[in-house]
């Protein structure tokens, strides 16, 4: 059995589509196995919310 040139060049097409199918699929799946870095400082800006009755404020001279 003979392999022609077309169906050599449809073979190899299909093996470069098959490998670049394979490592699109990999590409994934390496990302996730980055570490995330634990542990560190968690700031927060806390700013108390406005009171629209100057009544409740509670400052001083109320």
């Amino acid at each position: 059995m003979q392999i022609s040139r077309r169906n050599l060049s449809n073979l190899l097409m299909a093996s470069i589509a098959l490998m670049a199918i394979i490592e699109w699929s990999i590409s994934p799946a390496m990302a996730q196995t980055e570490k995330i870095p634990r542990g560190g400082t968690l700031k927060m800006i806390y700013a108390e919310p406005p009171q629209l009755n100057p009544v409740l404020g509670g400052g001083p001279g109320s």
